[in-house]
């Protein structure tokens, strides 16, 4: 396969790098393949499709640190004050929520609460004005969902021949193009690629899952106090930021490859 590097005469046998391949989009349910049963989706069936049919890809030399890309899940406090805990408890116990005196004591703390809202209190201040006691919180940490992955890279390139200021053009310009939308048939837009990211020792420096890239910032001579430009007028130096998310979530299974491996 044939890569666009940068630095443009390295052939990368001596030093880590990166690899960017441009692929066609496809949702998640597409990549993950066959549903499993009971119509959930199969996840460890998920994939990332065959790199871009073009031949070509982009691959940088590996920066002086990777970026963050933090694994986090969102969990979120609920809180069952008084009654509400029994009956939340009854119903997880599968047993009949409101049975017995459930039913008077809920309607009993929702006069409570709404008596203690005329003057801008709570319930639970209301009660402890009147007896010196507060309902039971009864707090549970509740867990929501998986997030989404984000990350960014950051280059910055000084080309030292006319080869390398190729490439240089060549690698944002790449970079440009397939993270934007096409015109495609009537009024609609072609959505933009996804991204194959991959370290040249994924197991020791991490693993991505299928990225839309979302952000591509260039800057000429950033570093520099003076404009500066070759003969032919291009820069000498150029920073490329790239902000990354990635299309899926990373589960157990995905990291499931043993202890070798420092996984996503």
């Amino acid at each position: 396969m044939s890569y666009v590097s940068y630095p443009h005469s390295s052939d990368f046998t001596n030093s880590d790098y990166i690899t960017f391949d441009w692929y066609d989009y496809q949702p998640n349910i597409r990549q993950r393949g066959a549903l499993g049963s009971g119509d959930d989706y199969n996840f460890r069936n998920y994939r990332i499709p065959g790199r871009n049919a073009s031949g070509g890809g982009i691959r940088m030399y590996m920066p002086e640190s990777t970026p963050p890309a933090a694994l986090g899940n969102t969990w979120e406090e609920k809180r069952f004050e008084g009654p509400l805990g029994k009956i939340i408890a009854r119903a997880i116990a599968g047993k009949n929520p409101l049975e017995g005196s459930a039913a008077k004591d809920v309607a009993g703390q929702v006069a409570t609460n709404a008596i203690a809202g005329m003057f801008g209190m709570t319930g639970g201040q209301l009660t402890a004005m009147r007896s010196g006691k507060v309902f039971n919180p009864n707090v549970e940490l509740l867990y929501n969902s998986p997030q989404l992955r984000q990350f960014q890279f950051q280059f910055n390139m000084v080309p030292r021949n006319k080869e390398e200021a190729v490439s240089v053009r060549r690698i944002m310009k790449l970079f440009k193009i397939y993270s934007s939308p096409a015109l495609a048939s009537g009024n609609m837009l072609e959505v933009p690629k996804l991204w194959d990211i991959r370290y040249s020792n994924p197991d020791m420096m991490g693993k991505f899952k299928g990225c839309a890239l979302t952000n591509v910032t260039t800057q000429a001579n950033g570093s520099s106090a003076y404009h500066t430009t070759f003969r032919d007028g291009m820069p000498v130096e150029y920073s490329l930021g790239l902000m990354f998310m990635e299309t899926d979530f990373i589960l157990r299974e995905d990291l499931a490859d043993g202890v070798d491996s420092v996984g996503y």
